[in-house]
């Protein structure tokens, strides 16, 4: 069932209806539109398309009325006249025109089309109406690149990875205008995607599956936090080398919080690589200043290898900042009553 026109009785309030000499039903047409024209040409040479604009917001707002069927079959009579106004209608809804809603919601009901279908599940969309906007964009067949550009956008602002990734896939086989930018988008889906996996992996300590999501994705499109997720999988495994080797490409592609050099301190503190894991907390220091876990870490680093200057340089910081780890605050108290 065709779903009814958003704000249908605003639309008929806005339609003027005027007895024409060569037509035996009034003619409607959009008031604003009608004033407009009306300033430049005279009521008996008023053009043809203000009234078929006219009626497709009848069409489309009330499609039972009276003179619909009359309305119907002349837009009927000229087989060039749908198509042009398929044009004019994603023109109107490219621009973010309202009246693109009436054009399309009228259009499809009177010859259901690939790109009639989009342009309502896209117009539904911006109107909040998810429910429509799935119906149409499930009724959008073939290959029509039109279409499946309008329908993409429909996706994503749905933020359905899926469909994106599908309609994204199709115009790039299909070699769509635009399709470098398509697989530039594609990659960053896959990306976007094989983050959210892996930290829902991590999140379950299931390592190895947030190690495989990421190989899965393949090395050229590792970002920063995908190298620094797998570097973090490698160290719940167990593989420190290879964390090591992953949280160093993070911090060469600038993905840098306090995670990153804290998780790779404690990869080369493992390996027993001490002075790496002091300076690579010395470096995340200089960059995220009092980050309370590095400081502690570099406090039992330094007292470790014999850097009783480090050592007491990072307790006296940690002496001055609020500390908000309960088990940190605890020892450093009872390291300075000790």
């Amino acid at each position: 069932m065709m779903p009814s026109l958003p704000h249908s009785k605003e639309w008929l309030d806005e339609l003027s209806f005027l007895e024409q000499k060569n037509a035996e039903i009034p003619l409607p047409a959009y008031t604003p539109h009608l004033i407009e024209v009306m300033k430049t040409v005279q009521e008996e040479h008023l053009p043809w398309m203000l009234f078929v604009e006219g009626m497709l917001i009848v069409l489309a707002a009330d499609p039972d009325f009276i003179y619909a069927d009359a309305y119907r079959n002349w837009l009927l009579q000229d087989e060039k006249i749908l198509p042009s106004l398929r044009h004019t209608m994603n023109e109107l809804a490219d621009s973010g025109n309202a009246m693109a809603f009436p054009y399309a919601h009228a259009l499809y009901a009177q010859q259901p089309d690939p790109e009639t279908a989009a342009a309502l599940a896209f117009l539904y969309l911006t109107e909040g109406d998810e429910q429509n906007a799935r119906f149409f964009a499930e009724h959008t067949k073939g290959n029509n690149p039109v279409a499946m550009a309008r329908l993409l956008t429909v996706y994503q602002r749905l933020e359905d990875d899926d469909k994106t990734g599908q309609m994204l896939t199709r115009l790039i086989e299909e070699n769509a205008p635009g399709t470098e930018f398509y697989r530039s988008q594609l990659r960053v889906l896959q990306q976007k995607v094989a983050e959210k996996e892996a930290e829902e992996a991590l999140r379950k300590n299931d390592f190895h599956a947030a190690v495989r999501t990421i190989d899965d994705l393949g090395e050229t499109l590792l970002t920063g936090r995908l190298f620094y997720l797998r570097g973090t999988a490698q160290q719940g495994l167990g593989f420190f080398e290879a964390s090591i080797r992953d949280l160093v490409h993070a911090i060469e592609e600038e993905f840098g919080p306090p995670e990153v050099y804290n998780d790779l301190s404690i990869a080369y503190y493992l390996t027993g690589a001490h002075e790496e894991a002091i300076q690579t907390l010395q470096e995340g220091l200089a960059k995220t200043k009092h980050d309370e876990r590095m400081l502690y870490n570099l406090f039992v680093y330094a007292i470790q290898s014999d850097r009783t200057d480090i050592a007491l340089e990072a307790l006296e910081t940690l002496r001055q900042i609020e500390i908000t780890d309960p088990q940190i605050r605890a020892d450093i108290d009872r390291i300075i009553a000790e």
